[in-house]
């Protein structure tokens, strides 16, 4: 792969980030957060920089997050049929998986560190997902 360097100005690369779809954001947001990792920690281990990427790749996909408020915010006024019922659970499971693998990864990397999951998430600055 050849390397190309580029001088752009801030606000034109925030600019150019709005013409990505939500897919290409989200593999954007991890690279970012990997690249972010690697700066923060130059040192880290294989196998923290290995969780570190799986914690990433962890994160509910924008689209499940909004389709999911959507129905969260329908069902609490009452208005879900039950088809939208149905897929509101699917979609809580597909998250709750995502969280529990993500979480498993967390408990692995605050191992290797020695430290409480709480205290690896405020040192990565990560959040818990809500369901809206």
């Amino acid at each position: 792969m050849s390397t190309i360097q580029l001088e752009l100005p801030f606000d034109t690369l925030l600019s150019s980030l709005q013409q990505l779809n939500a897919e290409e954001l989200t593999e954007l947001a991890q690279h970012a957060a990997w690249l972010c990792a690697q700066r923060r920690a130059p040192s880290l281990t294989q196998a923290e920089t290995g969780l570190l990427l799986k914690i990433n790749q962890g994160i509910v996909p924008p689209a499940t997050q909004r389709r999911c408020a959507e129905l969260t915010k329908k069902q609490r006024a009452g208005g879900l049929s039950d088809q939208e019922q149905a897929e509101l659970m699917t979609l809580v499971d597909e998250i709750e998986l995502l969280n529990a693998r993500r979480l498993g990864y967390l408990v692995e990397l605050a191992n290797i560190r020695q430290i409480s999951v709480d205290e690896l998430m405020a040192s990565r600055q990560l959040k818990p997902f809500t369901y809206g």
